[in-house]
């Protein structure tokens, strides 16, 4: 009987197939978090410009929603440099 060589790498390369998949998964999530984060902001900052200064809903617009579009981003941004 001959011994063939037999390929030890392919549960190797399947892994390494996996964490490209996986990459790529989580690239384009947060890609997708920072164009929610940046359209957040943008809804934020034009609201903030049309309402009146003497209104409470001004100050939760201005604060809340500046800041959770910005934190989105971030993650976002983090997603993709991970």
């Amino acid at each position: 009987m001959e011994i063939t060589d037999i390929n030890l790498d392919a549960p190797e390369i399947e892994v390494e197939l996996g964490k490209k998949e996986l990459a790529q998964k989580r690239t384009s999530r947060g890609f997708s978090l920072i164009g929610i984060g940046a359209v957040s902001l943008l809804l934020g900052c034009i609201t903030t410009m049309v309402l009146p200064h003497s209104n409470i809903a001004y100050n939760v617009i201005l604060y809340g929603l500046t800041s959770a579009g910005a934190s989105v981003v971030f993650y976002g941004l983090y997603c993709v440099l991970e």
